[in-house]
Parts: structure tokens; sequence; C-alpha cells
């Protein structure tokens, strides 16, 4: 798939580990906040774990959905993590193009006399923005 439709950027290795094997690479890649596996015999290169990228700023633990973390930072990215699942739980990531990126500086959870569902959170940007977002009930 082409990292455009994915939101992926051209790489800053941070990192790289050589697996026992000598074919299997382990890469950190700090501008997109991934950790590639990166297969020398093959040639291929797969997302082994999604993060933050840059220091995380603010986490909300929900109230009403068991296991629903959410989290931003100053990468600029929203995320919304399922943490009753072990694996693959990452559940939703706003990301805003690299060159209009802010960072997100603080995340709280709206009172519940704005929101009787306690499904809202709000994100504070450093560019003087506010951004709401609300957890769907599936």
């Amino acid at each position: 798939p082409s990292s455009s439709e994915h939101n992926v950027h051209p790489a800053h290795i941070q990192h790289v580990v050589v697996g026992q094997d000598e074919a299997t690479w382990l890469i950190q890649d700090s501008r997109n906040g991934m950790i590639w596996i990166f297969d020398m015999s093959s040639g291929t290169c797969t997302n082994a774990l999604s993060c933050h990228s840059q220091q995380v700023t603010g986490t909300v633990i929900s109230s009403s959905y068991a296991g629903l973390v959410m989290s931003c930072g100053m990468d600029g990215t929203v995320r919304a993590f399922n943490v009753s699942q072990p694996w693959d739980n990452e559940l939703y990531r706003d990301v805003r193009p690299l060159e209009n990126t802010v960072g997100a500086t603080c995340m709280d959870a709206t009172p519940e006399l704005v929101d009787p569902s306690k499904r809202t959170v709000c994100a504070g940007y450093t560019d003087g923005t506010i951004r709401a977002f609300t957890a769907c009930s599936d």
C-alpha cells in the first residue's frame, strides 16, 4: 500500500536490531512512532507496533467503556486504545499532515453536564485550537 494511504512519512531511523538469524531486523522509526520488521530474505517491511513518536502529554481513562484509554502527544496525534486486549488494541488514530502538525498539549474528559454519556474528550494544541473527540458506542 502507498505510504500516503496510511499517513506514513519517510522514516527517521533511530535504532536497528539485527536478529540472530541475521535476516530479520527490527527498525525503530521515531518520525512515525513505529517499530518495523524488515525481512532481508524477502525484502518486505511490516509494521509491528505503532505508538506516539514524541512525548505523551495527556491520557483519559473512560469511565463509560471498559478498557477504553485515549491519549494525545506532541506528535499531534490523538489515539484510542482498548487496553483490555493484549495485542492489536489501537482503535483510532487522528493524524494531521506532517507539515501542519502541531503538538497536542493536554487532554481532558468533558464534564457530565456537557456530555451525560461520558464519551467526549477535548484536546488542546500548541496552535491554540481545541478539538473534541467523541467515542462511538460500538
